[in-house]
């Protein structure tokens, strides 16, 4: 569920939400404390709020969860029931929550210090990939704009000075005129390099949609 959690938290909508953690303490774990919870989020590598509920049922538990804008919580079956944690019915205590992603949780799950691996791990990476070749796209427009816009104010004033040839000096017009194709190379190789960021970026888009992790807006 933590791992989860982590997941959202990488999607723009949510990359400014705080997670924040529940340990409940039932008596039978006497390897839980603060400083335990604090060096398993440092191996993991997730930054997280957390705290240790003592005594708790469905209704403590959501009354702790009741100002989050999702809850994880997990659930289990027992004699072909849907229950919580604490054995009563699904139902029951989704009532009481905001909402809610229920996470089946058979058994314990141990998160190691490479938290990104295995199917979790591939699409986060799709979406890494993704992003970084938005952002290089982007990038590589806004330099296109901007060498076009130099070419466009060079070849503007070497077209000035050519219609004032009186009195214009020879040397002064050919270092304007040279300065104008330097521009206008420049221009078409970032204009070129944009291309190839564009097409990296839907290569990228294409990945994430088939990985069935491509964000909604990127969606046609």
């Amino acid at each position: 569920m933590l791992l989860m959690a982590y997941l959202m938290t990488r999607h723009e909508n949510w990359d400014e939400s705080r997670i924040r953690l529940l340990a409940v303490d039932d008596g039978h774990r006497p390897d839980l404390s603060m400083d335990s919870i604090r060096e398993m989020l440092n191996e993991v590598r997730i930054d997280a709020e957390f705290e240790i509920v003592h005594d708790v049922d469905a209704d403590t538990f959501a009354e702790y969860s009741a100002d989050a804008a999702l809850a994880f919580i997990p659930f289990r079956i027992k004699n072909n029931l849907i229950v919580d944690l604490f054995g009563n019915p699904m139902e029951k205590t989704l009532f009481l929550l905001p909402v809610t992603a229920t996470v089946l949780a058979a058994e314990d799950i141990e998160l190691d210090a490479e938290p990104e691996e295995g199917e979790a791990g591939e699409m986060a990476e799709v979406l890494d990939i993704l992003t970084d070749a938005k952002e290089k796209a982007k990038a590589a427009t806004k330099e296109a704009e901007k060498a076009t816009a130099a070419a466009e104010k060079a070849k503007e004033k070497a077209e000035d000075m050519r219609k004032n040839t009186d009195g214009a000096d020879p040397d002064k017009l050919a270092a304007v005129e040279k300065e104008a194709d330097e521009a206008e190379k420049q221009a078409v190789k970032m204009t070129r390099k944009a291309a190839k960021a564009d097409a990296k970026a839907e290569t990228a888009a294409r990945k994430a949609e088939s990985s069935g992790v491509l964000p909604e807006e990127d969606k046609a």
